[in-house]
């Protein structure tokens, strides 16, 4: 099965983070429930939080309103990463639910009450059989207990007799606004909005080399336009993928750090076409120009040249575990500056500070550009003329060229005569 089409595959399963990819969670003793709107910080957020859902029941907040057409569309899997089973609630005129291996879209036995603002709780209850129960703003509207009479998929004692240890939410989730274990009272927000050009994404792992783990993040506009994603491979030789870029897996031209912790940083940068940097533990591993030569998909600027506006972990995500939206300081001089640009500044230093920068050999070249430019975050500097050096040009009086150009040449007669150049560009000559 080739890249492509095993993405094509995978794409379905898109679970979505940024505030939590995948969390584990108890669904009987602590049900789940879901809410709506964004916010980012600096905080460090677990990607897939361990969870009991049957002592931790999952909720979920929506803003949704009925007839909208919305879904919210949660999965749920064991610690191990098993498939449990999804549960979906649809806006549609008359509300309805779908349990995967159990039962089809069905209408709701109680309404759900019509209050815009609703918080979902979804909880497993073992205690006489397996069943499931969902209440909305603390209405019991399903109350299901699994058999063969009540779902018609007959492998559902497969499925659902397995422990829930974690719940991730669809791409397609257009519902779910914010969710919580019930018993940790912070909810977090489902899909947070990002910007990789003044927010770069920043993502923790303790995975070691050789292990075969990988970082798997899908980059998608506000509107969930497809942008394309960033995978990390900790196999013998760390390696990257772009897609809709770079296809296959690319040693890093760096290699990343030893250390067994750590930060990759993942940047964009449009000021001089679209840039894609990796740092990890602020070494800059990766700093690719994206071009019809460095992609090897020609598509590329279709799709890198939109806004991301929001990013997603896939469930095949084994290294991701925790991660922010960095409002950072400035680490430094972006490469490609460096062999030809100095500055006196003391890295690091806060976002939105001005930096002088002059060229390295000031004698023989002249800063062409901005002299002064203005940190974003990262290496990210904005300015008005992107700093370039070129060519000094030597300006001189007419009398010092006179000077400095005066010389001694031998004439048919093998005598010397003296030639000096004079202001109106003639010469004259002497004996």
């Amino acid at each position: 099965m080739n890249d492509v089409m095993m993405r094509i595959l995978l794409a379905p399963i898109l679970l979505v983070v940024i505030a939590a990819a995948a969390s584990d969670i108890d669904l009987e003793t602590n049900p789940l429930e879901i809410k709506t709107d964004s916010t980012i910080s600096g905080n460090w957020t677990v990607v897939f939080p361990d969870i009991d859902l049957e002592t931790i029941p999952l909720e979920i907040k929506t803003d949704s309103t009925i007839g909208s057409g919305d879904l919210v569309y949660a999965r749920f899997h064991t610690s191990e990463r098993d498939d449990v089973g999804d549960v979906s609630i649809s806006f549609s005129s008359t509300p309805r639910y779908c349990i995967s291996y159990c039962r089809s879209w069905t209408n709701f036995p109680v309404s759900p009450p019509s209050d815009v603002e609703k918080v979902w709780r979804i909880t497993l209850n073992r205690n006489s059989g397996i069943r499931l129960l969902i209440h909305c703003n603390n209405v019991e509207v399903l109350n299901i207990l699994m058999s063969d009479k009540t779902c018609s998929d007959y492998s559902w004692s497969t499925y659902w007799s397995k422990n829930v240890g974690k719940v991730w939410f669809y791409s397609s989730d257009t519902a779910s606004d914010y969710y919580r274990a019930v018993q940790s009272g912070n909810w977090t927000v489902v899909f947070p909005d990002i910007d990789l050009e003044t927010n770069p994404l920043e993502i923790k792992t303790d995975s070691t080399i050789g292990s075969g783990d990988s970082v798997y993040v899908w980059f998608y506009t506000s509107e969930r336009d497809d942008v394309g994603d960033v995978s990390i491979s900790f196999s013998s030789t760390p390696q990257y993928n772009i897609y809709n870029c770079i296809y296959s897996e690319t040693d890093f031209p760096v290699s990343p750090p030893s250390d067994v912790e750590k930060v990759w940083r993942i940047t964009l940068n449009r000021n001089s076409g679209i840039r894609l940097l990796i740092h990890c533990n602020n070494v800059e591993v990766l700093n690719i120009l994206m071009s019809d030569k460095t992609c090897s998909d020609y598509s590329w600027s279709t799709y890198w040249s939109k806004n991301v506006g929001k990013v997603w972990f896939y469930s095949s995500d084994t290294a991701s575990d925790y991660y922010r939206a960095v409002q950072s300081d400035c680490s430094g001089l972006p490469t490609e500056w460096r062999s030809i640009l100095e500055t006196t500044t003391q890295f690091p230093v806060d976002s939105g500070t001005v930096v002088e920068v002059i060229c390295s050999d000031p004698e023989t070249f002249n800063n062409a550009g901005s002299s002064q430019v203005t940190c974003t975050s990262g290496t990210l500097f904005s300015y008005e003329i992107e700093p370039r050096c070129t060519a000094a040009v030597i300006k001189t009086s007419v009398r010092e060229r006179e000077r400095e150009q005066k010389k001694h040449i031998i004439n048919n007669e093998g005598e010397y005569k003296k030639y000096t150049l004079v202001d109106s560009g003639k010469k004259s000559g002497k004996n």
